[in-house]
């Protein structure tokens, strides 16, 4: 859902005098602009009259509320408001995370939102209102930054979270457009997950990415083949790691299979591999049978070819990345889950040296 600049801010305005509407020693006013210092001005400024005093409530309006936007209004309307006794500033935006709240609440700073959400603090009024979903979803950002594509970018980043990365070099190990990158590092700028240094960008928050990632990742979109087959899971294993070697084609275990060589105590029945290339030919060759349930073995055709990135030999197969691992195993049933968990707490976070 899109809205116009004039229309976030009348709607912000409108919502500010819902939430005041219900304290009953308030009288609100119109709200109307007003230049304060040269170039500083507030987007709208609202008048309230107290039991005790007059204030004025300062609105600066942004078209997302992403934590680093976030603070560059705050920072306005900090320079603002010592112009202007007994003022409150309020950011304005269509959702307010909660990590961009937190940084109002810190910064003493009121903020609303369209989709319900706010805090104003100011004399005697409290009010503060949360929880409610983001109804102006930024579908189009999170198109960017989970698309195939864009994910190559991500892949780097979190298997590489400490090195500094020029958008050349990041182009290059990517095997993407030095475009997709820049808008791929704005959108992370903004969410405050990436920090700029003279040698270069890297990632500081890693989990916080791999948590809105997992939300929008599809792992339906390899188209998946379902098989049987007699044998043992590693005996499976092994024959298909054999055939794709024959064949001359690239593939990776993932799921369970990749899992229990991070986690030797998972214990499983279902084999997944990404298998880059006509998973029939594999099928022959190892005896698998077509069925359309009770399958043991699931050959997966990758919908991109960064899923292969990071791959590693264990135990002579080779398997996703641990990444790709967790990003799978949370939406296989039958205890994905509780293993992904796993591959987070004992591998992930150990790499990125978090608590």
């Amino acid at each position: 859902m899109k809205i116009s600049e004039q229309e976030l801010l009348q709607n912000g305005i409108e919502a500010i005098k819902k939430c005041l509407s219900d304290v009953p020693f308030l009288q609100i006013g119109e709200a109307k602009q007003l230049p304060l210092k040269r170039d500083l001005q507030a987007d709208a400024i609202l008048r309230v009259n107290s039991a005790s005093k007059e204030i004025y409530l300062l609105l600066v309006a942004k078209n997302t509320g992403q934590p680093r936007v976030t603070r560059e209004a705050i920072n306005q309307l900090l320079l603002m408001t010592p112009n202007l006794p007994d003022s409150c500033g309020v950011v304005v935006a269509p959702f307010i995370s909660e990590a961009s709240a937190e940084i109002c609440r810190e910064a003493g700073v009121g903020y609303v939102d369209l989709s319900g959400n706010g805090r104003l603090t100011f004399d005697q009024v409290y009010i503060e209102k949360k929880g409610q979903r983001n109804i102006f979803a930024e579908k189009r950002d999170l198109r960017t930054l989970y698309s195939p594509k864009a994910e190559r970018i991500l892949r780097v980043l979190l298997e590489n979270p400490e090195k500094r990365w020029k958008q050349q070099e990041l182009e290059a190990e990517a095997n993407v457009s030095l475009g997709l990158v820049n808008n791929v590092k704005r959108l992370l700028l903004d969410r405050e997950w990436i920090t700029v240094e003279k040698e270069g960008f890297y990632l500081n928050n890693p989990v916080l990415l791999l948590l809105e990632w997992e939300k929008n990742y599809k792992f339906s979109q390899s188209a998946p083949t379902e098989y049987y087959s007699m044998d043992s899971v590693n005996e499976i294993e092994r024959k298909i790691a054999e055939a794709c070697r024959k064949e001359e084609l690239v593939y990776a275990f993932t799921g369970f299979s990749a899992a229990a060589r991070r986690a030797p105590h998972i214990k499983y029945q279902r084999v997944y591999v990404y298998v880059d290339g006509d998973p029939q030919i594999v099928a022959n060759r190892v005896g698998l049978k077509t069925v359309s349930s009770g399958a043991n073995v699931v050959l997966l055709k990758p919908y991109d070819e960064g899923l292969f990135y990071g791959k590693e030999k264990l135990d002579e197969l080779t398997v996703v990345s641990s990444v790709q691992n967790y990003l799978d195993l949370t939406k296989i049933p039958m205890r994905g889950s509780e293993a992904a968990m796993f591959i987070f707490q004992t591998v992930l976070k150990v790499r990125w040296q978090v608590r």
